[in-house]
């Protein structure tokens, strides 16, 4: 089942509407973030790692939270960084705090 997406990069949002996310086939992981939080910045090598390696059906998505608001509101992120996995538009995960690309793999794999 192959995404909207791009495999290998970790893609940002076109727009506030989280029927962008939702609307996907696959799993997406969507990393919120924020441009102040500098465990965010530290995650970001991390996801696109990540992204660079991950199977074709599974899309990364950064959105930054002060610029889709409606999105992170969606979701109902309070703290970053914050991870939503979901799979066919539902979500099969969530979690906060910054992560290696081994733990976003494991989170991917138990997702399935």
């Amino acid at each position: 089942m192959a995404t909207d997406g791009r495999a290998g990069v970790v893609e940002g949002l076109a727009r506030d509407e989280p029927r962008d996310l939702l609307d996907r086939r696959g799993l997406v992981v969507v990393s919120f973030w924020a441009e102040w939080c500098s465990p965010c910045h530290a995650m970001r090598p991390e996801l696109e790692r990540f992204a660079a390696e991950a199977p074709l059906d599974v899309a990364v998505c950064a959105v930054e939270i002060t610029e889709f608001p409606l999105t992170t509101e969606h979701f109902g992120v309070n703290s970053v960084p914050s991870m939503v996995i979901l799979r066919d538009g539902v979500e099969v995960h969530r979690s906060s705090g910054a992560k290696r690309r081994s733990q976003i793999e494991r989170l991917v794999t138990e997702a399935r």
